[in-house]
Formats: C-alpha cells, structure tokens, sequence
C-alpha cells in the first residue's frame, strides 16, 4: 500500500521516482494507492498529473495495481486524477469489487469512494460483493471503520487521509492518536463492539522522506505528514 502522495506540496517528480523504485524493488504481488495523488496547487496540475501517468507506469509493469481517490482528487478534480492513472495502466475502483482469483482461491478487494465528499456508496459494494471469501476494503479516510465494520464483511481496511501510520514507539507501545474528521474525532484503532477491526492507515508525504524503523515492517512507506 502506497497512499497521500501529495503532489506538489512536499513531493516531486524526483523523490517520487525514487520511492517507485523502492516499491518496486520489494518485488510485491499486488500494489493498492489510497488515495490523495495531488495537492492544491493549480499552477502544477499539468505537470503532476503528466508525473502520475508516466511514473505509476512502474507499478503497473511489475503487478496489477487498483486505486481509489481521496477527498484531494475530488476538490481538485476527480476526472482528470483518475484519467492520469488509468493512462499508467491502474485500475480505479469507485463503489466497486475487484476479484483477485488463484486456482480456486479469491480474495475480494473492494472500494468505496471518497467518505468526505459523501461519493461513497456502500450500498454498491455490498450488492456487488460476494457473501464468502476473503475480503479488504478500501477506503480514503479511516475513521470508516464504524460503518464497513458494521457490515461483518471485510477482514481488513486499507486507508490514508491521517497519514500517521501504525506507529510503535520503543518500550511505549503504540500510541492511540486522535485527528480531525469531519464529524468528530478519529482513532488510528478502532474498537468495534468486543472486536479489535484493524485499520492500515498509509501515509506517504513528509519534508524528509527517509524510512523510520518503528514504522510496522509490513508497511515501510509510511512517513509522518500533518493530518488534513
């Protein structure tokens, strides 16, 4: 999972092309992208946009590679983001299920739209989503969980938005961090009824885009950005 790369805001071209190769270097089965790919800066459309077109083209050579949009894409404009990725070779899914199928095996990647600009349709997904098998949501902003956990369906949910990161500190553990959301406050964990539902928060924009070690291994590119 890669998610909030921003750019235009801390993130060019260059570090860009080198976290890819990074990525890519780690030789995965599968890339997810969650969302936020521009930040608000006009004068720089054109040129990010071209970036996300012709840089993503990496990820897309090495293995399938699904997307959906964060709140950014949708203020700035959710065609053009979306017409950039799929010129790279990546498959966006809005309100949508995609199937990954190996021999007899399935595993359910399924999508909503962005939660704060009110584009998700969860009624969708479900009418689309197989009763059985494995399951990930994605899902922009975390705080989500209350609803897609509700559901009883999916085994895991991958978002970004906060950008914090599963984070544990040396001796301390991991600390319970709370965001702004746009109905109140929002857990990195969230405790649904007796049932801990683990929630992958990604974060990718930093001013130093250097690897932190007490970043959780299973998701290395993960950096500190100031929540939105």
């Amino acid at each position: 999972q890669i998610s909030d790369f921003h750019l235009g805001q801390w993130l060019n071209k260059e570090r860009l092309d080198h976290i890819i190769e990074m990525a890519v270097g780690l030789a995965p089965d599968y890339f997810i992208l969650t969302g936020d790919y521009l930040e608000d800066l006009p004068s720089t459309y054109e040129e990010d946009l071209n970036t996300i077109s012709h840089s993503f083209l990496k990820l897309s050579a090495l293995c399938p590679t699904n997307a959906i949009l964060g709140n950014r894409d949708h203020e700035i404009n959710s065609n053009w983001v979306e017409s950039s990725l799929s010129k790279a070779g990546v498959e966006v899914l809005r309100n949508s299920v995609n199937i990954i199928q190996r021999g007899t095996s399935k595993l359910h990647i399924a999508a909503v739209d962005d939660v704060r600009e009110r584009m998700d349709r969860l009624d969708l997904v479900m009418e689309a989503h197989p009763e059985d098998g494995a399951a990930i949501l994605l899902a922009h902003e975390p705080d989500f969980a209350d609803v897609s956990a509700a559901t009883g369906r999916f085994d895991l949910q991958l978002s970004g938005h906060t950008h914090g990161g599963q984070i544990v500190l040396p001796l301390l553990g991991p600390p319970l961090l709370y965001f702004p959301r746009w109905d109140g406050n929002s857990p990195v964990v969230f405790i649904i009824s007796t049932t801990c539902y683990f929630i992958q928060i990604g974060g990718l924009v930093s001013q130093r885009l250097t690897p932190v070690s007490i970043v959780d291994r299973r998701s290395r590119f993960l950096h500190w950005n100031p929540p939105e």
